[in-house]
């Protein structure tokens, strides 16, 4: 039997098998005498080699799911009578014989056989023994695969226990406890040498963890006694998770290096960074949950400065990459807030938006938010793909860009105004509300001033609508009163950290990063 570390590799490799690579049968060949794999023959004159027998078997697995299994067939079997798809006969003895190999299973009795692969057909054949003929009509209407999936369900929900309540991110106190459901480091070790060839016992161990993790669920007794308060998954790693929880539950977590350096396991991991020249804390993380942050500063602390994104771009042959290539190069810092984003409002990101996979840098211009993502690298300089080196730098009018001017990167404050008066019409005198959008670029919005005057005097908007965060476009609406005339409505944002948006636009050949509000107000006629 394996151990509860191994129990979703077991899994996988046992019952996802079991149900996938199995050809139908007839019940009726799987009842009697211990052949087992003679249920094969609806479609094969022999048997499967030994091999493939024992690639198949389960059961030493799935057994655990006995009680499951019996509970499904009972209701299964009752659902069959109840539609008159079996006889209420053939029910009653399905029922009784269930009943009898749960008795067996209860008191250690029940043959369980690994010439039956798994834990149905154990369950079947030994019914086909029981109450004979009757037994093969209990599979009617559905597929190992419905039992595989349903006994892992119900297995699944009796080993956490009865949950009450939603156990959510948000729900960590001070003063609570943190359980770790594996040891943090392995899966970041597999990742950091999946791609050098190594194969000694301890890299393939760590790319094992990396591909399948194994999970150790004694902390589930944790959610079945009513004291946990919080729960998530570790799947990226526990410093980024924790630090979900951390900011979900307006808490601080720390995580003790002392009780990790405890864990059996330890030692072995200390081992295979030592190795690799890795201080073991840099895979596990500790203390300070910082999650990116911690890996820019990570990074800047080893010489790299730049995260350079390249895309997966089929580039044309007989050309240098380096002159047709898109790849951008931002400050490391701004790994704090990037994503790497392949849904978008629940659905894959199309191809149209950058997918399958598209790097996300909040507050920098689109260009650096590289499409068709193929590698993130940490760099000591800007890469010298030419659309970096030449490509959206801040030149002179009439200049071609080149590396020595700045580069199109972080945006700044802005605003606009979308009406009334945008599409030219005139407007009515009397009241009307004035209203448009602001983005504060690498920091919040503060506030949206209106003016009506073109910019001869200002008054402040009210804003409205969601506060979705530092990179959300914010609404703002300003109510006036117009009489008929002239009007040059125009609006001016100012951000968190007291930068204004300017009168003026930065003049450059390519026009980029035009934040100017005289630029963008708007000539109405009021009539």
């Amino acid at each position: 039997m394996p151990s509860r570390r191994n129990l979703i590799a077991s899994l996988a490799a046992g019952v996802g098998m079991a149900a996938t690579l199995r050809p139908a049968r007839s019940l009726a060949q799987a009842t009697g005498t211990g052949e087992g794999q003679k249920m094969w023959g609806g479609r094969f004159s022999e048997k499967p080699g030994a091999i493939m027998q024992e690639i198949n078997v389960s059961i030493d697995v799935d057994r655990r799911f006995w009680k499951q299994d019996l509970r499904a067939s009972r209701a299964h079997a009752a659902m069959l009578a109840k539609q008159k798809i079996i006889t209420g006969e053939d029910a009653t003895k399905i029922d009784a014989g269930l009943a009898t190999i749960e008795g067996e299973i209860t008191a250690g009795t029940f043959p369980f056989r690994r010439e039956f692969e798994d834990i149905h057909l154990n369950v079947e054949a030994r019914l086909g023994e029981l109450i004979g003929p009757s037994a093969g009509r209990l599979h009617t209407a559905r597929s190992r695969n419905d039992q595989v999936a349903t006994d892992f369900r119900l297995w699944v929900r009796a080993a956490i226990g009865q949950i009450d309540t939603a156990i959510t991110r948000s729900g960590a106190q001070v003063g609570d406890s943190i359980y770790i459901s594996s040891l943090p480091g392995w899966s970041a070790a597999g990742l950091a040498i999946i791609e050098k060839d190594l194969e000694t016992d301890l890299a393939l161990h760590a790319v094992s963890e990396f591909c399948a993790p194994t999970v150790d669920y004694s902390a589930a007794v944790q959610f079945s006694n009513g004291k946990a308060t919080s729960l998530c998954d570790i799947s990226d790693a526990l410093v980024i998770q924790a630090e979900q929880i951390a900011s979900a539950s307006q808490v601080q977590l720390s995580i003790e290096k002392d009780l990790i350096s405890q864990h059996p396991e330890f030692g072995t991991l200390n081992e295979l960074a030592d190795s690799q020249g890795v201080d073991v804390w840099a895979l596990t993380d500790h203390d300070e949950i910082g999650g990116q942050q911690r890996a820019a500063e990570a990074a800047h602390a080893h010489g790299m400065a730049y995260l350079t994104g390249t895309g997966g771009e089929k580039l044309p042959d007989g050309l240098d990459p380096k002159s047709v290539i898109v790849e951008r190069s931002v400050p490391a810092a701004a790994l704090a807030d990037a994503l790497l984003a392949w849904e978008m409002n629940g659905v894959p990101i199309s191809l149209a938006h950058g997918g399958p996979l598209r790097l996300i840098v909040p507050g920098y211009t689109g260009v650096n938010n590289i499409k068709y993502v193929k590698r993130l690298a940490f760099t000591a300089q800007e890469t010298d793909a030419r659309i970096m080196s030449h490509g959206y730098r801040i030149s002179p009018p009439g200049a071609k860009g080149d590396p020595s001017q700045p580069s199109v990167q972080e945006m700044t404050v802005k605003s606009w105004i979308n009406g009334p008066g945008t599409d030219g019409a005139p407007l009515k005198a009397g009241d009307t509300q004035i209203h448009g959008v602001a983005f504060g670029g690498m920091n919040a919005v503060a506030k949206v001033e209106v003016s009506l005057d073109g910019g001869k005097t200002w008054q402040l908007a009210r804003m409205v609508g969601p506060d979705l965060g530092r990179f959300a476009w914010r609404q703002f609406v300003f109510a006036a009163r117009l009489p008929a005339g002239q009007f040059t409505l125009a609006s001016r944002a100012t951000d968190t950290a007291g930068n204004v948006q300017p009168e003026q636009r930065m003049e450059n050949a390519g026009g980029y990063n035009n934040t100017s509000w005289a630029d963008h107000a708007v000539k109405v006629s009021v009539a």
